[in-house]
């Protein structure tokens, strides 16, 4: 079993993990081709033996509901962004 992470190591790890999210699901938000993209680069990272496709399964399947996560935050954002732009449209006329 591993050693427990150091108190401040693991404050900066979810930090950083925090940060990553939210910076690509701001690029996720701003390019709609992103995360398809994002997607399209890790399918094919695992079948050409790529450093990006060296990691254990608990990875992926970590990748792939990280991303999943992401995808609901980018479509939470755009139906606020869609509702927003409707109650400004209402309110002009």
């Amino acid at each position: 079993m591993a050693d427990k992470l150091p108190d401040d190591l693991l404050a900066m790890v979810q930090a950083n993990d925090k940060l990553l999210k939210a910076l690509i699901t701001l690029l996720a938000f701003r390019d709609e081709h992103l995360l398809p993209e994002m997607r399209i680069i890790f399918a094919g990272a695992g079948s050409r033996h790529s450093p990006i496709g060296e990691a254990d399964a608990q990875t992926w399947t970590h990748v792939r509901r990280e991303l999943a996560m992401i995808v609901k935050l980018v479509d939470a954002m755009a139906a606020e962004e869609e509702a927003a732009m409707k109650a400004e449209a209402t309110e002009m006329h």
